[in-house]
């Protein structure tokens, strides 16, 4: 009886764990799109609404589609819950600089830099580009602390104050257009997202509990939902707002249905497990402030030199390449960090040995 409800609890666990990682590696292709559409391209106006309609319809679709992309990894942290730990942290900031490290030294033998100053190195994570990974530390520091308080409030009092916060937030920052949390680009908006899939997670209810098939088709109208408010945006403003700001309702509940029909589908998979574990690689890369420049000019000089659907597929080929290289590059990263730590931990073998007494030893 015990054997047979060990594996099935394991079999479970690698199932959701397929599907999760899954939603990962789609989040992160999501951020890609978002980055190769409106910040690589500039906003549509009215003028490229005028002139080419199609093209403006389809980009504005693109954008609606993948910005719940940062939202989708925070939830993912409060769905799961973050174990804090010294060593974990230091896991994390040794990822970061070893990527940055990796792509600066392909820039210096490229002879595309003359030098890299190791004060410029180190402040990698106090860029714009990493705004994600600074809101993120942030959240990590302070997770211990939410969970706690997790644990203490009862279900009422997590809801209040989850109504409370989002209230504020989307009246103060979304709404009236204040700094309350940045527009979702900070911790603090984090912590909230933490905490609401913290709460959907261990309190369930009928809007989280309905067919999956509903979750997804409620993530694709307010997709729409989101495409519509834009359009009406270019149109009477003749500029693109603040819908596609991550503290956006309509962004942030189709983050949540999206969660919500990924941890709905059954799938077991060795090799999404495989890519999604190098998955955060690929923001790390790409983000790099040498190589992002180069990123986004390149998909830029596509758009004015190709035909639209020339265009789409050499910016797809490019964001798969630039995804690849990322992985594999984490790989080796992986690689090296399991020697130091077997070198690390032969090296304190040793020196326990010899710090015995002979007639112990």
């Amino acid at each position: 009886m015990y054997p047979n409800l060990k594996t099935n609890i394991k079999s479970k666990s690698l199932k959701r764990d397929s599907n999760i990682e899954l939603l990962r590696i789609v989040a992160m292709i999501m951020v890609f799109i978002v980055h190769a559409d409106f910040l690589s391209l500039g906003a549509p106006n009215m003028d490229d609404l005028t002139s080419s309609p199609e093209s403006t319809y389809l980009r504005v679709l693109c954008e609606s589609l993948s910005i719940v992309c940062v939202n989708v990894f925070v939830l993912i942290s409060g769905w799961f819950g973050i174990k804090s730990s010294l060593y974990r942290f230091f896991c994390f900031l040794c990822q970061v600089y070893f990527l940055e490290l990796f792509v600066y030294a392909l820039y210096l033998i490229g002879g595309k830099i003359d030098t890299m100053h190791f004060r410029d190195w180190m402040n990698i994570l106090l860029c714009n580009d990493y705004w994600f990974v600074k809101a993120y530390v942030i959240l990590y520091l302070f997770a211990p602390a939410l969970n706690a308080w997790f644990e203490m409030m009862s279900k009422k009092q997590i809801e209040q104050f989850l109504f409370l916060f989002f209230t504020v937030q989307t009246l103060m920052d979304f709404w009236w257009g204040t700094s309350f949390s940045a527009g979702g680009y900070s911790g603090l908006s984090f912590m909230g997202l933490y905490v609401l899939a913290r709460y959907i997670r261990l309190y369930p209810n009928k809007f989280s509990q309905q067919n999956k098939y509903v979750d997804l088709a409620i993530y694709l109208v307010l997709t729409m939902l989101t495409s519509f408010a834009t359009l009406v945006q270019i149109y009477t403003h003749g500029a693109v707002g603040w819908f596609y700001y991550y503290d956006s309702p309509f962004v942030i509940l189709a983050a949540i249905y999206l969660l919500l029909f990924f941890t709905k589908i059954s799938i077991r998979s060795k090799v999404v497990n495989w890519v999604a574990v190098s998955c955060f690689a690929a923001y790390i890369v790409h983000c790099c402030p040498l190589f992002f420049p180069d990123y986004l000019a390149t998909i830029k000089s596509w758009f004015d030199q190709e035909q639209e659907i020339i265009f789409v597929c050499y910016t797809m080929m490019w964001i798969v390449a630039v995804f690849s290289f990322s992985i594999l590059l984490d790989k080796i990263r992986i690689v090296v960090w399991n020697l130091i730590c077997l070198l690390w931990g032969n090296l304190q073998k040793v020196v326990r040995k010899d710090s015995m007494p002979n007639h112990i030893a």
